[in-house]
């Protein structure tokens, strides 16, 4: 069985179904990365982008 997937694996491929496989694998990767990260929400830091125009950066208290 692994044999047969090593062979298989490194033969030479088609270059049509090589650009294939990568133009539909890049994007089902990068979907299940975001999907995945979107799992585990990031903190979020707030910084002086966040207060509205004007505000002090520093509260003041």
């Amino acid at each position: 069985m692994v044999e047969a997937a090593t062979t298989f694996m490194f033969q030479p491929m088609d270059p049509g179904i090589l650009g294939a496989v990568v133009l539909v694998g890049i994007p089902v990767v990068a979907i299940t990365l975001f999907g995945i990260a979107a799992r585990f929400p990031m903190a979020r830091r707030s910084t002086t982008a966040d207060a509205p125009y004007g505000a002090p950066a520093v509260e003041q208290r």
